[in-house]
């Protein structure tokens, strides 16, 4: 129970029980002795009451309580991990997917002619954006062709967990902010500052 006394404190605490047990007894004389030696042994120790009791074993139905605290910190912990390795294996499937689609060798029958080139006058064609998840920003990004292999492999991961769970940390907007301004999806003011 020592917090921060010496081998002495933690043999005189180690009187503590007795002398709590001498406040039963019929003397007024003795009970109240035996209360001064204990808060005197207290004091001594640098711990309070408070901590005593904390540090006492759990008996009956504290220690039941105890346990069902445990249990829901042991459970909130597991829960926390199993889904944090769930997003780590969909991240590591989307890697090895996007390292299998290795583009093939174009043989001379499948080169297409390319398209002729659009006139100043004509603007180009719009780009229709498939809606795959409902988050616009996810979608532009999933679209745009302005993302490396990488990147794309991390906003499909994001775009993966938020399909199942519609809902997204805040590491994970964080990155699809970064990759919205790289890809010119959110516009970049830099470091200017708004006057008040």
């Amino acid at each position: 129970m020592a917090r921060h006394g010496s081998q002495d404190q933690a043999g005189d605490l180690a009187r503590l029980p007795k002398l709590l047990a001498r406040l039963e007894s019929d003397q007024d004389a003795e009970v109240l002795a035996a209360a001064r030696a204990a808060s005197r042994l207290v004091r001594v120790a640098g711990l309070s009451w408070d901590e005593v009791i904390l540090q006492a074993p759990a008996k009956g139905w504290r220690s039941l309580i105890d346990l069902g605290r445990q249990l829901a910190a042991e459970t909130r912990r597991r829960v926390a991990a199993e889904r944090a390795a769930h997003h780590w294996q969909t991240l590591a499937r989307l890697r090895e997917d996007a390292a299998s689609r290795k583009p093939a060798e174009p043989t001379p029958e499948a080169v297409a002619p390319l398209p002729p080139a659009h006139s100043p006058a004509e603007p180009p064609a719009a780009t229709v954006v498939e809606v795959e998840t409902g988050h616009p920003l996810i979608d532009g990004l999933l679209a745009s062709p302005a993302l490396d292999a990488t990147q794309r492999i991390r906003v499909e991961a994001i775009a993966s967990w938020y399909r199942r769970s519609g809902d997204l940390l805040d590491v994970e907007c964080q990155d699809l902010e970064h990759f919205g301004r790289m890809a010119g999806l959110i516009p970049s003011f830099g470091d200017q500052r708004v006057a008040a």
